[in-house]
């Protein structure tokens, strides 16, 4: 097409358009059946829209069409078909609540969340009005499960 509309060789019509030259050679065959296969596809899409090209060639396949998996890939991506992408789950809330905890934080680990809540404070404030000594403070331990 270049080389008619402006009279120049085709090594350098391919080298402005960055082609390879054996592109140029040899015209696209396009299927007769083709645009059947299109509608057929855009067809599926709009009955299954959760479903993607595998169930598509599967669908086509057990209708008779005899049809390779990668032609229906090709044509379901130039006809811009996608599958809606999943929708993300909400997170809950930031404290885990347990059962039998009641309706709000105040099951055992919020209580241990909030005593070394207040042993980290009072060493905070310790060392801020300190005179030279060290406090040492002691973390509490808490055991779950063992009675006794």
């Amino acid at each position: 097409m270049l080389q008619d509309r402006f009279g120049i060789s085709e090594r350098r019509a391919c080298r402005y358009v960055g082609q390879s030259r054996s592109t140029q050679r040899r015209e696209p065959v396009v299927a007769q059946d083709d645009a059947a296969l299109r509608a057929e596809l855009r067809a599926f899409s709009r009955r299954r829209p959760q479903w993607g090209y595998r169930p598509a060639d599967r669908h086509l396949l057990d209708q008779g069409w005899s049809i390779n998996r990668k032609r229906v890939q090709r044509l379901w991506r130039e006809e811009g078909l996608r599958v809606p992408a999943k929708r993300r789950k909400r997170l809950g809330a930031a404290i885990p609540q347990f059962p039998g905890s009641g309706s709000g934080p105040s099951g055992p680990i919020s209580a241990l969340a909030s005593s070394q809540r207040r042993t980290s404070a009072m060493a905070a404030s310790a060392r801020a009005g300190s005179t030279g000594t060290k406090v040492l403070l002691r973390q509490p331990v808490v055991q779950y499960g063992i009675d006794g």
